[in-house]
């Protein structure tokens, strides 16, 4: 897997935990999210990542 795309990955799981102790808001995390969705519409383009959305990433991570 792309290192980059590691990187994105593990800090969505790390906003999600920290999210779940009450650390971070809602909010943030979705900023956590959208910048993983706009960096993966960058990189595969928006007809391959259209498929991805905010709850379908924290569903499967």
């Amino acid at each position: 897997m792309n290192p980059e795309a590691i990187k994105h990955r593990n800090n969505i799981i790390i906003a999600r935990q920290r999210f779940v102790r009450g650390e971070i808001t809602m909010a943030e995390l979705h900023a956590v999210v959208d910048d993983y969705l706009a960096w993966m519409v960058a990189k595969v383009g928006k007809k391959k990542a259209g498929r991805f959305t905010r709850a379908y990433i924290l569903r499967s991570l």
